[in-house]
């Protein structure tokens, strides 16, 4: 399922609903992932400098834990007394750059603990855990140049 409604100026909206069918040895758990994202386009100085940005939530829903892959023999482990697990929502923002032929771009990949550790909180409580074999995802702060040469 996805949707994709263009507002005035350029701002747009977009959902995106995926739902896995697959035996249970072979998946990730998550049956259920929703994106929610919001974006826009403008241009800056003249023109000269087009800037995109997009703000978007990523949601896991009804994650199961009856299997997990092991990161080293690679077959599955069933898990039988586990706990339920929650549904993950993880927000994320891009911002990029266009000048002539150089593209910028900076994204930062779950913003909650970006911004607890500017806040000096403790971000234990932000841990994503997708299995117990797997470290548990951060966050994740990136930024490119990319420059394209034309003849």
């Amino acid at each position: 399922f996805y949707l994709s409604p263009v507002f005035q100026n350029d701002l747009e909206f977009s959902i995106r609903y995926n739902k896995s069918i697959s035996n249970k040895y072979i998946n990730d758990g998550i049956e259920d992932r929703m994106k929610i994202q919001f974006s826009n386009c403008f241009n800056l100085f003249s023109n000269a400098m087009t800037l995109k940005y997009y703000v978007s939530i990523d949601g896991y829903i009804n994650r199961k834990n009856e299997y997990a892959l092991t990161p080293i023999e690679r077959y599955p482990v069933h898990q039988p007394e586990q706990s339920p697990l929650e549904n993950l929502w993880i927000p994320s923002f891009t911002l990029i750059c266009f000048v002539k032929n150089v593209e910028f771009s900076y994204e930062m990949y779950h913003l909650t603990n970006i911004i607890d550790d500017y806040l000096n909180r403790n971000y234990d409580s932000n841990q994503i855990v997708f299995n117990q074999y797997y470290p548990s995802l951060t966050r994740l702060a990136s930024l490119a140049i990319k420059w394209n040469f034309y003849d």
